[in-house]
């Protein structure tokens, strides 16, 4: 969903509204908590994007292109890093690397998307955040819209509409509001693992110091003058 939060990010970053306070805890969001769903019919919180976190997910990218991979964020650096086993279904990696499989990390870090192939050895630019690469903001899913109760993987969960280009669909246990599902329909569909760890993240899993040149594909465009 790395390509799938680059589109977020883009969208957050136009939206009106103060940014969330980055990085002021690291715990889990109080929003859609269990005291939220105490009681039959009981409207939950708000949904709150976690500050700092890390976890492992599973996703579909263009119905059939399956992978897996690890989602590391931590808005009190404006960090964020996606792995994915392929990037074959990610627009960015499967455009700099046209229809390959090779492993493919998105690493935000001072305002600048980069694209990592840890198995080629390349780290490459892709485009900034005045071109809709930045980082993916803490209150992204401010306005989000409930849409009611909706079981994933046998755990009750909140169902919430976030406005965009395409239909946005998050969902956020009941017990404790992280967030477990992450869907832009059709096309994007991230399920988070139960591994779920809030807290700090180690800066140096951001680290872009060896990123050298520009990538190629979807970011060359994004980078390109006028409308991407």
């Amino acid at each position: 969903m790395a390509g799938a939060l680059a589109a977020l990010a883009a969208l957050a970053a136009a939206l009106a509204g103060p940014r969330a306070a980055a990085g002021a805890r690291g715990g889990l969001p109080a929003g859609g908590g269990a005291e939220a769903g105490a009681g039959a019919g009981a409207r939950p919180l708000p949904p709150e994007w976690p500050a700092q976190f890390a976890v492992r997910f599973r996703e579909t990218n263009l119905w059939v292109l399956k992978t897996r991979g690890r989602f590391w964020y931590d808005a009190s650096l404006e960090a964020e890093r996606v792995d994915r086993d392929s990037g074959l279904g990610d627009r960015y990696c499967g455009t700099a690397r046209p229809l390959s499989s090779t492993p493919c990390s998105h690493v935000v870090a001072g305002g600048v998307r980069y694209l990592r192939f840890p198995e080629k050895g390349q780290c490459c630019r892709c485009c900034d955040a005045e071109h809709g690469c930045g980082f993916l903001r803490q209150d992204w899913l401010q306005g989000a819209r409930f849409v009611g109760p909706e079981a994933q993987g046998g755990e009750a969960a909140w169902k919430w509409e976030v406005d965009g280009l395409q239909n946005n669909y998050v969902w956020t246990a009941a017990a404790d509001g992280r967030p477990v599902r992450v869907l832009q329909a059709p096309n994007d569909d991230m399920r988070l693992r139960p591994d779920f760890r809030p807290g700090p993240v180690d800066p140096a899993v951001f680290d872009v110091g060896d990123c050298q040149g520009d990538c190629g594909g979807v970011c060359a465009r994004l980078r390109a003058p006028g409308p991407a």
